[in-house]
């Protein structure tokens, strides 16, 4: 019989991965981990079928969490207004007119 994955204990299995990973590496001991998230060893085996999958859905939730931060509250429709409005400009002068700063100029 399957045992009953729980939500609270895959949290803090990922939490505990990016504790251990911050201070020691991606060569972390699973061992370590599993003790920082308060539980067996191999509790992990029930939530991540080994030490790279629980890798892979560390770096899925990160990558969500971030995207989440990054999106909230961003403003697309004034950001390509301005941006659509600066391109209309800088087109109408013309490539003849228009300088590059020197600060970008492709080495």
């Amino acid at each position: 019989m399957a045992r009953v994955r729980s939500p609270e204990k895959r949290s803090a299995i990922l939490q505990a991965a990016v504790n251990e990973i911050a201070e020691l590496g991606l060569g972390a001991p699973t061992a370590k981990i599993a003790k920082h998230a308060g539980v067996a060893a191999g509790t992990l085996c029930t939530y991540f079928a080994n030490k790279e999958g629980l890798l892979n859905q560390l770096f899925i939730e990160l990558k969500g969490e971030v995207y989440t931060r990054v999106n909230t509250n961003f403003r697309i429709k004034e950001v390509w207004s301005a941006g659509c409005g600066t391109y209309g400009r800088a087109r109408s002068i013309g490539p003849s007119n228009f300088q590059r700063s020197e600060r970008f100029r492709l080495q």
